[in-house]
């Protein structure tokens, strides 16, 4: 969420000024729940949460699946993981946002266990490393794979213009052939040819089913995953608000007419847990891999 002083952003700032809605936020970022369990971690009325569960939600920061439940058992998500403020009023940088199908990558390479599948079927083979050329590849809603990657090509549409910054947003995890919420993996993000860091995933998440998986794709195995949002600025690289390394927009030398986002799990991997990437209809968020490009004016 990026906001200046020209936007209605007192709704925001009003939702921020109360500990017990921070400490909701803190609580749904980690894990959605609904607003009953909300009330038990924080030892307060399933009433109480729900007006700041309301208010949060009036604020465009949490988003609340009424169809997941009735009343106290409608399961709460975030709707933003950042947020930005410019108090000059006025935007100093113009930002591209670009949207990537999670099977629109143009190399790749996997190791079995691995597959992918669309919102109704298998595309090719489960465990069979040529699925990933299938042609049907491109309407994947998920994949995984142990070792390996993916690679994405992203336009650079102002590469006449210095870019100053760089995210990309992706809901990801580990991968195991069941799930196993305890199953850690080393994630390596590439821009660019360059490597910007590393991100440990905890586990691969199938013990409920996921806000958007369709009804056939069995609970027990991959559901979602969770929302990450890589940075990389003038200042380092930083997953969510967590330093991964000191790789700089600069070191990226993005002024071609294209570059190249890669996710991957390395041969030297450790822990090597695989890799899962969800797009918009499957797992917990609404959203395919998205890259915003904000270049300076």
């Amino acid at each position: 969420m990026n906001l200046t002083l020209q936007d209605d952003c007192l709704p925001v700032f009003k939702a921020l000024a109360c500990q017990t809605r921070l400490d909701i936020i803190r609580l749904v970022a980690e894990h959605p729940c609904n607003q009953r369990e909300l009330a038990g971690q924080l030892g307060i009325s399933p009433a109480i949460v729900s007006g700041h569960v309301r208010q949060l939600e009036e604020a465009g920061i949490l988003t609340v699946d009424k169809q997941a439940g009735k009343g106290n058992q409608c399961t709460c998500y975030m709707a933003e993981t950042d947020l930005a403020v410019r108090l000059s009023g006025r935007a100093e940088s113009r930002a591209v946002k670009y949207t990537l199908p999670v099977g629109l990558y143009n190399k790749h390479k996997a190791v079995p266990s691995c597959g992918l599948i669309s919102d109704h079927q298998f595309i090719g083979l489960m465990d069979d490393p040529l699925a990933f050329l299938d042609a049907a590849r491109t309407e994947a809603e998920m994949l995984w794979f142990q070792r390996g990657y993916v690679e994405y090509i992203v336009p650079n549409t102002d590469s006449h213009r210095r870019v100053e910054k760089l995210t990309v947003s992706l809901e990801l995890g580990s991968e195991h052939p069941g799930s196993r919420s305890d199953w850690p993996s080393q994630i390596t993000f590439t821009v660019n040819h360059i490597r910007v860091g590393n991100w440990i995933s905890p586990g691969n998440f199938g013990d409920r089913r996921g806000r958007y998986s369709p009804s056939w794709w069995p609970v027990g195995f991959s559901q979602y995953g969770l929302l990450k949002t890589l940075r990389i600025d003038g200042s380092g690289s930083y997953m969510d608000d967590e330093r991964i390394s000191d790789v700089t927009i600069d070191d990226l030398k993005l002024t071609g007419s294209q570059f190249y986002v890669r996710v991957s799990v390395e041969e030297n991997a450790d822990p090597a847990g695989g890799l899962t990437i969800y797009g918009k209809r499957y797992g917990d968020y609404d959203q395919d891999i998205i890259v915003t490009t904000y270049y300076k004016k």
